[in-house]
């Protein structure tokens, strides 16, 4: 991605430029609304002009530099300072803290990584679908916000597909600890999934009451669906925590089921056999004087008690329905 990328448009006009340069874009086309897109950690200078070209607030610009990763929003009478998370496109899947400066005819945006989740947007302008070229900038901080939570329901749908999770709904799931620590990294996946939206609310709900003078009354009800998709958002990852916790209850219970099984096998083994242990301590203690050992028949007789005994407490188990 270049240092910086700027598209100005209106309903009958589109065009693209790649730098800032020396003039008066937003001056030169008032009738134009102007979309920037800054590249924090490119050329600083470009970033320097883009602030004395919007002539932006000091205190936007401080927060615009400032490294705290923390969502907020402010209002600056001439311009809104946003900042809100959103899902990198790579591999990696992380958060990333973009900002946005919402002015009376121009949005700029500003990232930090190569990658965004604009194209879409950007292909609306490109190709004048929809109302957005009609529209002015409130709009199209409606669209870009929008881009964002797209990108969440995305990832929250491809944690849904996980295969341990299909499985579960078949009934042959076959829980392990690698399944556990899969659910378990899940659970926390989830939680900082809220925790990134939960903001995104908040500076929707500031935008949809039109309390700044930015953004106009007529275009409050798409910040109003806004804010229904994040509440809809947040309430399928609710949905999807509870599912996974009744899959790890069901994991714990398993494995107590399990464990019983084996406790109940061992216990019938124990209950045939200390009988017949019990016996062969007996006699196999070594007194001088145990009448029984003169008899020639004491030993079948005793193997035939030890029968008896084990055949016996198998019908007795088997009656009380332990195995």
């Amino acid at each position: 991605m270049s240092t910086f990328q700027v598209i100005l448009y209106k309903e009958d006009y589109y065009e693209e430029i790649t730098r800032m340069g020396e003039s008066r874009i937003i001056e030169d086309h008032p009738d134009k609304v102007f979309w920037g897109n800054v590249n924090l950690h490119g050329d600083q200078e470009q970033l320097q002009k883009v602030f004395e070209r919007i002539h932006a607030h000091p205190m936007v610009q401080r927060g615009i530099l400032d490294k705290t990763k923390r969502p907020r929003i402010q209002d600056f009478e001439e311009a809104i300072l946003l900042q809100v998370y959103s899902v990198n496109k790579d591999e990696s899947g992380e958060f990333e803290l973009l900002k946005f400066i919402l002015g009376p005819k121009f949005v700029i945006s500003f990232q930090e990584k190569d990658g965004d989740p604009f194209d879409g947007v950007r292909k609306r302008l490109q190709d004048n679908k929809g109302i957005i070229r009609s529209k002015g900038a409130d709009f199209l901080l409606f669209r870009l916000l929008e881009a964002i939570i797209e990108g969440y329901f995305d990832l929250v749908e491809d944690l849904q597909g996980l295969d341990f999770f299909s499985k579960s709904r078949l009934g042959d799931w076959n829980p392990d600890p690698a399944s556990m620590k899969s659910m378990e990294n899940l659970n926390q996946r989830l939680f900082e999934i809220k925790k990134s939206i939960r903001p995104l609310i908040e500076t929707v709900a500031f935008l949809e009451k039109g309390l700044s003078g930015l953004i106009h009354k007529k275009n409050a009800k798409y910040y109003h669906d806004l804010r229904q998709q994040c509440q809809f958002l947040i309430d399928s990852i609710e949905s999807f925590e509870h599912r996974l916790e009744s899959s790890i209850n069901l994991f714990f219970t398993m494995q107590g089921h399990r464990q019983n099984q084996v406790m109940k096998t061992l216990t019938v083994v124990s209950s045939i056999f200390i009988p017949l242990t019990f016996l062969a301590g007996i006699y196999g203690m070594n007194f001088e004087y145990m009448p029984e050992l003169d008899d020639k028949y004491s030993y079948f007789i005793v193997l035939g008690i030890m029968f008896s005994i084990a055949v016996g407490m198998t019908i007795f188990l088997k009656m009380r329905k332990w195995f």
